[in-house]
């Protein structure tokens, strides 16, 4: 019976030992926790994830959009920087970056804006935003004179058709780079009105303007006309 004493005893001091050192575990941990200081350079935060920010995207065609990067909001978080930049569609720096990347009118507002980015800086938010903006007010230049071709032969339906493909085929050496903006004016002159510019690659067809030439026959044949029985107009959007 004595050593049956002896053994409870024990067991009571091991318990109570067990039990004091719990919390002795627990208040060592939280006293080891220290908060990390960053440097300026350091202390920043994305926004998003790249799986979010690669889901931004405009419904504007890609030659309308334009970005912004760079904006600085002294003091504010991503949330409220991001409602906004989006929101702030006539900002100077939105009208600058498509007035300088699509051609917009300097006065035209965003037509939307989408934040892309957002880091906080040093208790700042910087953002980057993308675009979509107006389109340039473009007008369309049609030139004085034609070019001339000969068609071999055909019906009128034949010959007609033959020439607005010839025509197209001239079109799209300028629009695929095959000849360049100069080689337009080259070709043609510029037709665009003073204190506008041609649009680069924007050549098209002007519609109707496949003729055939008076008194010329098949085959190219005819008093004063050489070896031309057929004229064209191609033409280009100036803005």
């Amino acid at each position: 019976r004595k050593g049956a004493g002896v053994m409870k005893t024990s067991l009571r001091i091991a318990l109570i030992a067990l039990v004091s050192l719990v919390p002795l575990a627990c208040d060592s941990e939280e006293s080891d926790y220290e908060p990390i200081a960053l440097e300026p350079d350091d202390a920043l935060t994305l926004l998003s994830t790249a799986d979010e920010q690669a889901a931004v995207s405009l419904t504007c065609p890609l030659n309308e959009q334009a970005t912004k990067g760079g904006l600085y909001y002294p003091g504010w978080t991503c949330a409220a920087a991001t409602a906004n930049a989006e929101a702030n569609l006539s900002s100077w720096h939105y009208r600058s970056a498509c007035n300088q990347q699509v051609g917009s009118d300097i006065a035209s507002p965003a037509l939307d804006a989408e934040v892309s980015n957002c880091i906080i800086d040093s208790g700042s938010a910087v953002i980057s935003v993308d675009l979509c903006c107006d389109p340039p007010a473009t007008v369309a230049g049609v030139p004085q004179g034609t070019r001339k071709m000969c068609i071999s032969g055909g019906t009128q339906a034949q010959m007609q058709a033959e020439c607005e493909l010839k025509a197209q085929n001239n079109v799209d050496r300028y629009t695929n780079g095959t000849w360049s903006t100069q080689d337009y004016i080259n070709h043609w002159t510029d037709p665009c009105p003073a204190g506008t510019s041609i649009v680069p690659n924007s050549q098209f067809y002007v519609a109707g303007s496949c003729n055939g030439l008076p008194n010329v026959g098949v085959d190219c044949y005819g008093p004063g006309t050489g070896s031309y029985n057929w004229e064209m107009q191609i033409g280009v959007m100036c803005q």
